[in-house]
């Protein structure tokens, strides 16, 4: 319950070591979802790095990590490595996240330097394996902070399905079943070197990273009396290098400007292979779908600030090159290469216009230049400006709340740009060598409320209007793939509710998470309906109880659905809802051991294919049904420290 109690009207609430080791949780994550009011920003992997740190920063810098996500990288981060937290529901004087309302700021010690390590064994459908195995540890050298992570772990997933075929009438017309099994990899190597110089501070972060994946579908296909058997194996290796630079500028007692200079290198290149084959009686047959893609980017920024003047002026400069090369084995030899070249440059500032509300605007302009070469060569060059601008307001009460208006070019995905497989079910997608980026138009409210100790509420409501939306679109009688198909709105809304449950469980505390989206898309097939990969409904329920040498709690994700439309197809997949448990408990010397059963009840899956004729303007043609079970399993895990 540390973290509900922390809560209050302040926009700056500090977390001392000793109040944080008084928090279950073994990870970071695990501490800042327990932070009542604070909704978590995760990064993301596009290429730059505007809004690529998320809204937690270490040491009052962004996190320079492409090779995962912030959640990841802050999943595998002991609370033991930390000195202090520090937690900004508002009004947070972060440059590097100006973008953001609300800020964590974690402080890594500076005395103590702990060696953190954690096994952990997993069990599913009979089988043991090792899961995870980490390593982590902080040492001083002539000025120099290190911080060393070691990480490897490995996953087993199965489940079996049974798959009905159906005509236009919903009569039978083949059945199946179906065995999956999909198994990961991952190794990570990461190095975090930090020494302050006079009046300023220098990181530098390296990172290797190596992640397999390789998975296996078996069906059984039945009509009549004829059997079919398909086994479809694929497999993916994606090794990635990353360099990167932060280096900040200190105040002191003159009034100049405050630069910073952060930059960043990464290499990553991944080699795919899928084979498919089928035995119908007498007659066999394999297809093969290889790629191999290396993608390079390079980026630096240059910022400076002034905090002393009233208007707290910050200029900027961003500056990218990114290159993909990519060789596509699919009926032929197919050879692509994708060149961007993009310059941003961008004036903000800030202004407290009274002891309640804060004024922030931002001007950014973009100049890309991106070429893209595949059987014909095409170049094209873009120009926008977007601005943003932010008010908050915080009352007295505990009320915070901002309003903000933005304009939003979103970076292209090249991958998009070359053919693409979905071998589980055998769609190719061609390549698009004359994307635009969408574009949007955001308007959106934020509201923080903590009004005692007992609850607090953070909830978020915006729109969005999208030009040159990316949808699946026909290119010609044999090819389809992403394209730009007009406009659309979306809108939807996120809610995180903190509620002391003492009158269910002493000293514990429930935590209440949903969002709903809604999207309205003019199809020129079927006229109206919702954009692709649209989640209405999700959220999760967690009920968590710390005590003294123990904490336990109950997680149950919510049942969602999510839609795709194809040219030819309309995709649905729901899953079922899931019962997740833990136990965390305190030995001697240090040890904590972890208990958790995921999928308690097991988990469902059901995935239906509505496939039409030419398009989906005509009549169904046929419709596939699939219903998967995947059962629970065990995860133990031992950590500590010396």
């Amino acid at each position: 319950m540390a973290a509900l109690q922390q809560v209050s009207a302040e926009t700056n609430t500090h977390y001392s070591q000793t109040e944080l080791a008084q928090m279950s949780g073994q990870s970071v994550l695990d501490i800042i979802e327990q932070v009542a009011g604070f909704r978590f920003i995760d990064s993301n992997s596009q290429r730059g790095l505007s809004n690529a740190s998320g809204n937690v920063l270490i040491n009052g810098l962004p996190v320079l990590n492409k090779s995962q996500s912030l959640a990841d990288m802050l999943a595998g981060m002991p609370v033991s490595q930390l000195g202090a937290m520090e937690v900004y529901l508002a009004g947070h004087p972060f440059t590097a996240a100006s973008q953001y309302t609300q800020v964590i700021n974690l402080l890594r010690h500076t005395v103590q330097r702990p060696i953190s390590w954690r096994i952990a064994a997993g069990s599913a459908l009979g089988m043991q394996q090792p899961q995870t195995l980490s390593l982590q540890s902080s040492t001083g050298w002539h000025g120099w902070d290190h911080q060393l992570q070691v990480r490897r772990e490995k996953d087993l997933l199965q489940s079996h399905s049974r798959f009905f075929h159906t005509g236009a009438d919903n009569s039978p017309y083949l059945s199946g079943s179906e065995d999956y099994s999909d198994s990961t990899k991952d190794s990570n190597l990461a190095i975090t070197s930090a020494r302050p110089l006079r009046n300023s501070y220098l990181q530098l972060n390296s990172q290797w990273q190596e992640q397999g994946y390789q998975e296996r579908y078996r069906r059984n296909w039945q009509q009549n009396t004829a059997v079919e058997t398909e086994i479809i194996d694929s497999r993916n290796k994606q090794q990635q290098f990353e360099l990167g630079l932060d280096w900040q500028q200190q105040a002191n007692d003159d009034d100049g400007w405050l630069w910073q200079v952060s930059g960043l290198y990464r290499r990553q290149r991944s080699d795919y292979h899928s084979q498919t084959g089928t035995a119908e009686q007498d007659n066999n047959s394999t297809e093969l779908f290889s790629q191999r893609k290396t993608l390079t980017e390079q980026v630096i920024k240059f910022s400076s600030q002034q905090a002393t003047l009233w208007w707290q002026p910050e200029l900027g400069f961003e500056l990218s090159l990114n290159r993909l090369d990519a060789n596509t084995l699919v009926q032929g030899m197919l050879t692509t290469t994708v060149r961007e070249y993009r310059a941003e440059p961008y004036i903000a500032s800030k202004v407290q216009l009274n002891d309640h509300w804060q004024w922030y605007a931002k001007l950014t302009g973009e100049y890309a230049t991106l070429q893209s070469e595949t059987q014909q060569y095409y170049q094209t060059q873009n120009r926008y400006v977007k601005p943003l601008i932010k008010l908050s307001h915080q009352a007295k009460n505990g009320l915070q709340s901002t309003f903000t208006l933005q304009r939003k070019v979103e970076q292209l995905d090249f991958a998009d740009f070359i053919a693409g497989l979905d071998n589980d079910f055998g769609r190719e997608q061609a390549g698009n060598a004359q994307l635009k980026p969408q574009q949007r138009l955001e308007l959106s409210y934020e509201l923080n409320y903590g009004m005692s100790a007992d609850w607090a509420l953070n909830t978020q409501l915006f729109w969005h209007k999208i030009d040159d939306i990316h949808e699946f679109v026909q290119f010609d009688a044999e090819a389809w793939g992403i394209a730009n198909a007009g406009r659309a709105s979306y809108s939807g809304a996120d809610i995180k509710l903190n509620l002391s449950s003492h009158w269910l469980v002493q000293g514990s505390e429930i935590t209440l998470q949903y969002s709903f989206r809604d999207a309205r898309y003019a199809d020129p097939l079927t006229g109206n309906r919702a954009i692709s990969w649209l989640t209405p409904h999700s959220g999760d329920i967690e009920l968590r109880k710390n005590a003294d040498g123990y904490a336990w709690g109950l997680l149950i994700d919510f049942a969602n659905i999510e839609t795709a439309f194809y040219p030819d197809e309309v995709y649905r997949q729901k899953n079922n809802a899931t019962t997740d448990i833990y136990a965390e408990f305190s030995l001697r010397r240090g040890l904590t051991l972890d208990i958790a059963i995921n999928n308690l009840f097991g988990v469902g899956y059901k995935y239906q294919r509505d496939v039409f004729m030419p398009d989906r303007s005509n009549a169904v043609a046929y419709r596939y049904y699939s219903l998967e079970r995947s059962d629970p399993s065990l995860v133990i895990a031992l950590s500590g420290n010396f």
